[in-house]
């Protein structure tokens, strides 16, 4: 299983890109702001295996403490389970759930801060599967 967890308060060009490896991906889960309203011009994205999840509150760490309260619960969740987690972000506080997800052997935990890292990372994950590259 691989699931992506995206910072849009510090990446902010992986939730357009991962749309070319969607069907390999089991979720991809992006943590904004309280002020976040899409990016751009562009229009939200609508696809059943992405969710925004919207900070309820103006706090400066509470999109932060999502990330990590729904990374904890899919790692023990999902104990039996090989899992592939993939936090893309620039904020080293995320660090410490490397120690927390790997506690589990079936569990693997990569970093990455832009797209070429994670897709990168998600070619690596599935290598055998042929994927257009990003234009």
């Amino acid at each position: 299983m691989i699931h992506v967890v995206i910072d849009l308060g510090n990446v902010h060009d992986v939730l357009r890109n991962i749309e070319a490896y969607i069907d390999h991906i089991d979720h991809v889960v992006a943590y904004a702001d309280y002020v976040y309203n899409g990016y751009g011009v562009s229009s939200r994205i609508n696809h059943p295996k992405i969710d925004v999840i919207i900070a309820e509150t103006p706090h400066k760490n509470s999109a932060d403490v999502n990330i990590i309260w729904d990374v904890s619960r899919l790692a023990l969740r999902l104990e039996n389970e090989p899992l592939c987690i993939i936090v893309c972000t620039r904020d080293l506080g995320f660090l410490s759930l490397k120690d927390l997800v790997q506690k589990n052997p079936k569990h693997r935990l990569h970093f990455a801060a832009a797209w070429p890292s994670i897709q990168k990372i998600l070619d690596e994950a599935t290598k055998d599967v042929y994927i257009l590259p990003s234009l």
